[in-house]
């Protein structure tokens, strides 16, 4: 179905024959099938992609498509995939072999939930891939998590986020959050075994309720909560941990007694 579709700005259902469905049974290639189809109003839902590989812009700006956005373990291509796509609800899903990931969620401001797939190795990779998504409320992230906002998550309002999740091939997650005032809810953070560096990770998040589990082979947690001052903890530290520097400075409202691991070399102004 390569390009089958492509700027066919004005159709606002599919040709006689497909109903309501899309079916895409046999397709691998569904590169811009319906890219630019403004109006088009179908139920992506009712979609069958079992064996697309390639979702390269396939809805690009299809502002009336509805339903949960698809991927699979088939998928290896999601660029713009559904880029702008306001009216898809629903789980953002990133299907464990796609490599290329850049603005596929980007402007989707109803979806509720982003993924990172652990074959996204670089941040290029999966630039803006939510940018502009404002009902986000759960994040889980299997890639490489360095500058997660800015470069991910740009312009997306994250105050409804509950819980983060980062496992997989994510060892890295410095200055993932950094500065992100509206991440205010009272947010579950779990660090899988995978993450090495949460250096300022979420620095000067004011308003940051949650609290940190996991994080067993975390090294550095240099200012990793500095100026949180609305976090409430209580504070971990990992049985890897060497450096603490301002780990939880500022964070006037955290409950529980200060702990420090046996391999901390660093700790100054931890608390």
């Amino acid at each position: 179905m390569y390009q089958t579709f492509f700027n066919c700005r004005n159709i606002i259902s599919l040709p006689v024959g497909l109903t309501n469905q899309l079916r895409f049974d046999y397709v691998t290639n569904a590169y811009r099938a319906l890219c630019l189809c403004y109006n088009l109003n179908i139920n992506i839902s009712n979609c069958n992609f079992g064996n697309v590989i390639n979702l390269n812009q396939t809805f690009q700006e299809c502002k009336n498509i509805t339903g949960n956005p698809f991927s699979s373990s088939k998928v290896t291509d999601m660029y713009y995939a559904y880029t702008n796509c306001s009216n898809l609800t629903g789980i953002g899903r990133c299907g464990e072999n796609v490599i290329q990931f850049s603005y596929a969620y980007y402007g989707c401001t109803n979806i509720s939930g982003a993924e990172l797939c652990s074959k996204l190795t670089s941040i290029g990779l999966y630039t803006y891939a939510y940018a502009n998504c404002n009902n986000l409320k759960s994040i889980n992230c299997n890639a490489n998590g360095s500058t997660l906002y800015s470069s991910v998550f740009l312009n997306s309002d994250l105050s409804k986020v509950t819980s983060m999740t980062f496992n997989g091939n994510c060892t890295n997650l410095y200055r993932a959050f950094y500065n992100i005032p509206n991440l205010n809810n009272t947010v579950n953070i779990y660090i899988g075994d995978s993450v090495t560096n949460i250096s300022q990770a979420f620095t000067h998040c004011y308003n940051l309720k949650g609290k940190l589990s996991g994080g067993n082979n975390i090294t550095n947690m240099a200012e990793t909560f500095y100026n949180c001052h609305s976090l409430k903890g209580p504070p971990i530290c990992g049985p890897q941990v060497t450096n603490m520097w301002n780990a939880y400075r500022w964070c006037h409202s955290m409950k529980g007694s200060p702990v420090c691991g046996n391999n901390v070399t660093i700790f100054w102004s931890a608390y």
